[in-house]
């Protein structure tokens, strides 16, 4: 998906006999990346629009601590189809995201970004499609916190959250 939204980007600066080569490039390694995987079976948003967003928040941070795919899916789709906003969305995943320190180099929140970035040239309404894309890298990232680099010969970790903690009163 990276791959394809940056050919995407290129599209306004090319003559449309151009168009083809970036796009097949980025469809190409959408369907590489995918090639042998098991199917993904859609996710259900929850069937109530009464739970509150700070609720879905905590629930999709707490899903995405524990590596449950589903639950965090379900969170993720409730919040698009009770109507949050992008930024809403954006927010509630970038939450989950930066519960683990430096998840997966960050590459979990650079995915995220182009995911919004491919939203922003297709259409929001291409939001519960586009965005269950991000969430098995958010569940799976390996965080700083879990590696023994980043606690040893100096506990980088503790001295984060430290002043993390100072920081937020």
């Amino acid at each position: 998906m990276t791959i394809l939204t940056a050919m995407a980007n290129l599209l306004p600066h090319l003559e449309n006999e151009e168009m083809f080569l970036p796009l097949w490039h980025g469809v190409f390694q959408m369907a590489h990346n995918v090639q042998g995987a098991s199917p993904h079976w859609d996710g259900q948003p929850l069937e109530t629009d009464q739970v509150s967003l700070d609720s879905l928040k905590r629930w999709l941070r707490h899903w995405a601590l524990v590596r449950h795919r589903d639950g965090a899916e379900r969170c993720l789709l409730t919040a698009i189809a009770n109507g949050a906003s992008p930024g809403e969305v954006a927010d509630l995943l970038a939450s989950a995201a930066t519960d683990r320190i430096v998840s997966d180099s960050g590459q979990v929140v650079d995915f995220m970004n182009k995911a919004f970035e491919l939203l922003g040239l297709i259409g929001w309404e291409h939001a519960s499609e586009v965005l269950p894309t991000v969430v098995g890298p958010l569940v799976n990232a390996r965080g700083g916190e879990e590696t023994s680099q980043w606690r040893h010969p100096v506990d980088l970790v503790s001295m984060l959250r430290q002043v993390d903690e100072e920081l937020s009163r």
